[in-house]
């Protein structure tokens, strides 16, 4: 008899409110207080606001199992709700 080993897929979902909608939103709020000082300060605040933009997309971002929506901890686990291997 042969057993088949069940795979599943990874479902990756992006939170709407939390930490990482926080982080971009004051990098903005930086970006924009930034005007003041003109050259330099618009330099520097468009680095900080793309940096805090790159943490709050990382903060942000959510892994499920495509099979029982049971959240991930690390990306390449296996599950140990439905016991399945993922991609």
């Amino acid at each position: 008899m042969k057993v088949l080993a069940v795979t599943g897929k990874i479902r990756k979902e992006t939170e709407k409110a939390g930490v990482g909608r926080l982080g971009r939103v004051v990098g903005s709020v930086i970006f924009l207080g930034s005007f003041g000082a003109f050259p330099i300060g618009t330099a520097v605040g468009g680095v900080i606001m793309i940096s805090l933009f790159i943490i709050g997309n990382r903060m942000a971002t959510k892994y499920y199992c495509g099979s029982c929506g049971s959240p991930l901890t690390t990306k390449g686990q296996g599950v140990p709700v439905c016991k399945i291997s993922l991609k």
